[in-house]
């Protein structure tokens, strides 16, 4: 939901999630909010790793079309 906001632009709405976020995981046991942590990370790194697979395609494109 924060990322769907985020390219849209509403600073009340991201702050509200956001905000939701971390009171969530302030109630939640600490065995779940470290798997919920893992968790967050392992797509941040999935997402860095695509990022990074599009930009050296777009390389090669570039490079191929001069």
């Amino acid at each position: 939901m924060y990322g769907v906001n985020e390219r849209l632009g509403s600073f009340y709405l991201q702050s509200k999630i956001f905000r939701a976020k971390e009171r969530l995981e302030l109630e939640l046991p600490e065995d779940v909010r470290a798997q919920v942590q893992k968790e967050e990370a392992e797509r941040q790194a999935a997402q860095g790793a695509a990022q990074a697979q599009a930009s050296e395609q777009d390389e090669k494109m570039k490079n191929t079309g001069e």
